[in-house]
């Protein structure tokens, strides 16, 4: 009731203006797509330690200049719960208002909230949500069609894709949304939670890296930031690309792209800063 309250109050107040006017027009001619990238660990750490250990930060990602809108995002959780932002991201709904160790996609029926998967189906978007790891993790198989998802894909779904540190590389989804977007010119919500960059950090399994040291970090902790950050920068190799295939659709795509939540060696270097 509240929220219908308030709505009501938006519609007939701050939203009723031409510019908001001229916004809905043009959303309903165009319907443009949307992606939506939550991407596993991803962050700036210099906007957390700041600048002169040799990391500039993720290069291709800070050098986006036409975003609509970017800055620093504050979610409920560190190094692990990546459902609770999801489910933060997906509703509207705070954890503050949910309760401390609660994860709401494995208590929670989910099947009447309001979601943005289901506000757009409800306005003519097929809606996909894809995840390339067991789609029994945090309940997604359940959560993921509570929520209004019509389509999940999963670990199943992406067999035989490249791999990248500890599962399926951020390109090879990347890649997968752009097949979806070429194969259905219709509206679409696309929703990537990513896997690549999840931990730990010490696999020793990319190869030579770029070494990098914080001053009150021991050598163990040295060597999983610099895995941590290898991985950092692969992500930001392949959206630097993805960005640039988007460019190339002859149709409007909106991207939306976060980081579920910091990795565990961030309060590594919180604590050394």
């Amino acid at each position: 009731e509240l929220e219908r309250a308030y709505a009501e109050a938006y519609d007939e107040g701050p939203g009723a203006t031409e510019s908001r006017a001229a916004a809905e027009e043009q959303f309903a001619e165009e319907q443009p797509a949307l992606v939506v990238i939550v991407d596993e660990t991803f962050a700036d750490l210099t906007q957390l330690v700041g600048e002169g250990w040799g990391y500039e930060g993720p290069e291709r990602y800070n050098a986006i200049d036409d975003a609509l809108m970017r800055g620093s995002l504050t979610v409920s959780t560190t190094g692990g719960g990546t459902c609770n932002t999801e489910f933060e991201l997906l509703t509207g709904i705070s954890l503050g208002l949910v309760g401390e160790g609660s994860y709401p996609f494995s208590f929670y029926d989910l099947s009447d909230v309001s979601s943005l998967p289901r506000q757009l189906a409800a306005l003519g978007y097929s809606t996909t949500a894809m995840h390339p790891n067991l789609a029994t993790n945090y309940n997604r198989s359940v959560a993921y069609p509570a929520l209004g998802f019509e389509e999940f894909l999963s670990e199943e779904d992406f067999a035989g894709e490249e791999w990248f540190h500890s599962g399926v590389s951020d390109e090879a989804t990347f890649d997968r949304i752009l097949e979806l977007l070429e194969s259905d010119e219709g509206p679409q919500l696309i929703y990537d939670l990513t896997m690549q960059n999840h931990s730990s950090y010490d696999q020793d399994n990319l190869g030579e890296v770029p070494s990098y040291a914080f001053d009150g970090l021991d050598e163990g902790g040295r060597e999983q930031l610099s895995e941590y950050l290898a991985c950092i920068e692969e992500t930001d190799r392949a959206l630097g690309e993805f960005l640039a295939a988007l460019e190339e659709l002859d149709r409007p795509v909106a991207v939306l792209f976060l980081g579920d939540h910091q990795s565990y060696v961030a309060p590594w270097l919180n604590d050394a800063a």
